[in-house]
């Protein structure tokens, strides 16, 4: 930023590079808010503030913000079985959760394949499934994927999945890994439709 910042000043830059220049440093400011974003929601989590939602808008959301990334790729984002419901929960939350699972899943599929999300609800619990038609992820990888700061990305931050993880278990769920073949891998964030729990700062930093 800095350097784009000096450059965009040099009197012999042409127009066309000050605006490249000018969109280098937003781009990499947006990066540092999302970064700053991160270290915050880690650093400081808020408990969850519960409240009546229908599980069917969380995941319709979810659904068409994953189609806004994953046009790019070709990639075909459906809503798969939902078992609707009302349920007490923090909608804000579990949708950042949710989310960054749908990112991820963009991030993780080929050109042109697929990405499933769907619902079910059982003993008490919603279970959220998010499925990407990717590769397998290996097993070192997958013993650490959900540590603070671990990540395979040059530009990740390495903290979604352990944020979302203890949304998760501050609402009483968790968050896993429950089906990792080829062409078929799929998340699982399931949350308790209501009741006592611990706080999200207990379950990131036990």
């Amino acid at each position: 930023m800095r350097l784009a910042a000096q450059l965009v000043s040099v009197a012999e830059v042409t127009s066309f590079e000050r605006d490249e220049m000018f969109a280098i440093a937003a781009r990499e400011a947006k990066r540092l808010e999302n970064m700053t974003s991160d270290f915050l929601a880690y650093a400081r989590p808020a408990s969850p503030q519960r409240s009546p939602v229908r599980i069917v808008e969380i995941l319709e959301h979810i659904v068409s913000m994953a189609r806004l990334r994953a046009v790019e790729k070709s990639i075909k984002v459906e809503r798969g079985t939902c078992d609707d419901c009302l349920v007490e929960i923090d909608p804000f939350q579990v949708e950042g959760a949710l989310l960054n699972l749908g990112l991820n899943a963009v991030e993780a599929t080929p050109l042109k394949g697929n990405i499933v999300l769907s619902t079910r609800f059982q003993d008490d619990r919603v279970f959220f499934d998010v499925e990407n038609s990717g590769e397998v992820i290996p097993e070192a990888t997958l013993s650490r994927i959900f540590e603070p700061f671990f990540t395979t990305r040059q530009r990740g931050t390495g903290l979604g999945l352990a944020i979302a993880r203890g949304i998760a278990r501050a609402h009483g769920g968790d968050l896993w890994v429950s089906r990792n073949e080829p062409g078929a891998v799929v998340f699982t964030l399931s949350v308790c439709a209501g009741g006592e729990n611990g706080s999200v700062e207990e379950v990131l930093h036990g």
